[in-house]
């Protein structure tokens, strides 16, 4: 299965696992699922960080970059966003 990560679960599984819901953790480790960010989530961390809502400590663009590590890029444009919309959740 594919597996589009939210901003927060990429946080919680980098800086925090005890976080994550047990079936959340399980499926992120699951070696069947793929993983998935989209570029948004790199500049939600970088506001996060630049807010101070999370301590970086070094270059927060590398911090940003090691966080989504070898997690696949979704490519964002224009029709992934409208055909987002016909996810039925």
């Amino acid at each position: 299965m594919k597996l589009l990560l939210d901003t927060h679960i990429i946080l919680w599984a980098r800086l925090d696992p005890a976080r994550l819901d047990v079936g959340v953790g399980a499926a992120l480790e699951d070696p069947n699922n793929e993983l998935w960010f989209s570029p948004v989530s790199v500049w939600e961390m970088l506001l996060l960080a630049q807010r101070g809502r999370i301590e970086v400590k070094g270059d927060e663009y590398k911090w940003a970059e090691r966080m989504v590590g070898d997690i696949r890029e979704a490519v964002l444009n224009r029709h992934v966003a409208a055909q987002s919309r016909r996810i039925e959740l």
